[in-house]
């Protein structure tokens, strides 16, 4: 979501309606509410400007004159595009509305829109895209972390198997003294060659040299 100055939030918002009744009106309530709307009249310019740049919300009739809003939805479905949709509908297409619903719109809203449901219709969607946006950034830095987390823990390792090699080196091979130079007892000095094959090898060298 854009930013045009403080406090004042600016969202892209991809209007397919025809306007058969109201030619721009609303694309007019929704410029009201501080929105930039892109209009359209049919489902392909629709999907020419999915693709030429990102939305935060689509408003579209239920039924266009190439294609319906269903239409639109498993395209983007397809498209794997995570962007709500509201369906404008008239009175009496209320199964229009449920069968979008079905196949993924977030809500619907009758046409003429009261401005109070279509505000409130607008702002719970965008917050969601909101949240779907912060919910991906934390996704992200937990996937950053645990990669940043498993080279410590990778690099922790290798360091810990340094040090017993150099200890098997320093004692010839010895474990208890190894052991006792490394500050851990010999039991757990045991357990990690079981765990470190390759470091037996270093204390087998370590005894030979003697």
């Amino acid at each position: 979501m854009l930013r045009t100055g403080p406090g004042v939030r600016l969202a892209l918002i991809l209007c397919i309606d025809p306007g058969a009744s109201s030619p721009g009106a609303l694309e007019r309530s929704l410029q009201e509410m501080g929105h930039a709307p892109i209009p359209c009249d049919r489902l392909a310019d629709a999907i020419r400007a999915l693709e030429s740049g990102p939305v935060e919300l689509i408003l579209s009739a239920s039924r266009l004159s190439d294609g319906t809003a269903i239409d639109l939805l498993d395209r983007m479905r397809d498209q794997q595009l995570e962007i709500p949709v509201i369906v404008l509908i008239g009175y009496a297409s209320v199964e229009d509305a449920q069968a979008a619903i079905r196949h993924g719109a977030l809500d619907y809203v009758t046409m003429p829109p009261r401005a109070e449901a279509l505000r409130l219709a607008v702002s719970q969607a965008l917050r969601l895209t909101e949240l779907r946006r912060e919910n991906h950034d934390i996704r992200r830095q937990i996937e950053t972390l645990r990669v940043d987390l498993a080279g410590e823990v990778l690099n922790l390792r290798q360091l810990e198997r340094q040090a017993i090699r150099r200890a098997l080196l320093a004692t010839q091979g010895h474990r208890s003294r190894a052991a006792s130079l490394l500050g851990i007892s010999e039991r757990t000095l045991r357990n990690k060659l079981h765990l470190s094959p390759e470091l037996i090898v270093t204390a087998r060298r370590g005894r030979s040299r003697v």
